[in-house]
């Protein structure tokens, strides 16, 4: 008979938490990463060079 951690009860339930805890950690890590990748629109973007054009006195 080989053994494993399915032997053991206790080593199954602390993998268990360990690949539940891992999957928590990467959908928080997407979902991080998803809320700062808000892709610009085209006016979004040219507000903003407008502005810096403005204020740098009309030379970028």
């Amino acid at each position: 008979m080989m053994i494993t951690e399915y032997n053991f009860l206790w080593l199954h339930e602390a993998e268990e938490e360990r690949f539940a805890q891992e999957l928590e950690h990467r959908r928080v890590v997407e979902e991080r990463l998803a809320q700062q990748v808000t892709p610009e629109t085209v006016s979004t973007r040219l507000v903003r060079w407008l502005r810096r054009v403005s204020a740098a006195g009309g030379t970028m």
